[in-house]
């Protein structure tokens, strides 16, 4: 039978990326709030662009490394890069708030 237990470093980079992704999606709808865009209707197409294709993708590698202990090098690298695209874009969002730098 197969057991799956994802190791330490592995859960807590793939929720550490996910709280970013979160974030983001936050500041997003916020930011649409506010302005008035918001529409329920279209919540359904955001995840679909914007939050399934990195985390989804982060948690099959995730799920890929633990199945697979040699591919943890190939989890780590995408997360990394997901950290760095989504730190970038909070970033971004906080400034065109003015609520940073």
């Amino acid at each position: 039978m197969l057991e799956l237990s994802l190791s330490t470093e592995v859960l807590f980079t793939l929720l550490a990326v996910l709280v970013l992704i979160l974030v983001n999606a936050a500041l997003a709808i916020l930011r649409a709030v506010i302005d008035g865009e918001f529409s329920v209707s279209h919540v359904a197409d955001f995840l679909r662009r914007h939050i399934l294709p990195d985390g989804g993708t982060l948690l099959i590698l995730a799920l890929a490394a633990t199945v697979h202990p040699e591919l943890k090098a190939v989890f780590f690298v995408a997360a990394a890069a997901a950290t760095a695209k989504y730190i970038g874009k909070v970033v971004e969002r906080l400034r065109a708030e003015g609520l940073y730098g």
